[in-house]
């Protein structure tokens, strides 16, 4: 499912206080320091528009709706990687990981971690093939 800007800063604050009114929402929005803030007509909108994707369900708390995300940001996260992939990079997963990893300034730590997750992968475990061979 592909997020706009606007619902992809709605989609965080529900990941991150769980459900929440419009109004809340809006309130939340104006200090997240992640952009100008939102009025609560526009909060209203993108509301409808990520009800209509299904990214976000609702129950009625007496007068107000209280709002909460019914995709993960897992999910949402890989399936915003994959498009990247397709748009970018022709669907090759490999390329885009080489494309990051030559255009970024890595840290020893990174390294590291992205070398445990391709050993996790994979099955792989380069310190027990290092010790064998000794």
């Amino acid at each position: 499912m592909k997020l706009g800007s606007q619902q992809l800063r709605i989609m965080e604050q529900l990941w991150a206080a769980g459900p929440l009114s419009a109004r809340d929402l809006t309130d939340r929005l104006a200090g997240d320091g992640k952009g100008r803030p939102m009025a609560h007509s526009t909060v209203q909108t993108q509301l409808r528009a990520l009800l209509n994707k299904g990214a976000v369900a609702y129950d009625r708390r007496g007068r107000a709706f209280e709002f909460r995300a019914s995709v993960g940001v897992g999910q949402t996260r890989r399936e915003a990687t994959r498009r990247f992939a397709e748009r970018f990079h022709n669907g090759s997963t490999r390329a885009m990981i080489c494309d990051l990893i030559s255009s970024e300034r890595l840290s020893d730590d990174d390294l590291t971690e992205i070398r445990r997750l391709i050993d996790r992968h994979t099955g792989g475990d380069e310190s027990v093939d290092r010790a064998a061979g000794e």
